[in-house]
């Protein structure tokens, strides 16, 4: 079953039974990730739940503008963002 979930965005019926909690066996790519999300502020539970919302929401996105069948994932994405206006000093790179 499937439920509109804003402008041009499906998403589907959660399961009954959810699981309460998710286990991910760390390895040292997904580590790095995990610290560079902590530069921003977040701690381990909202950087998993936010990075799974928004693959999920990219997903859902390109199904439903029909660029990829429901249930194949997208091979190619990118990222638009506005550049920040305040001037700021560049860390590492």
């Amino acid at each position: 079953m499937t439920t509109e979930a804003g402008p041009g965005i499906s998403s589907r019926t959660p399961p009954k039974k959810a699981p309460k909690h998710l286990s991910v066996r760390m390895n040292e790519q997904m580590t790095t990730d995990l610290a560079t999300l902590a530069e921003a502020g977040l701690d381990a539970t909202n950087a998993t739940r936010i990075a799974l919302a928004w693959l999920a929401h990219c997903y859902r996105f390109a199904w439903q503008l029909g660029h990829y069948p429901r249930g194949m994932i997208p091979t190619a994405m990118r990222v638009s963002y506005w550049p920040h206006k305040k001037p700021f000093r560049s860390v590492g790179a």
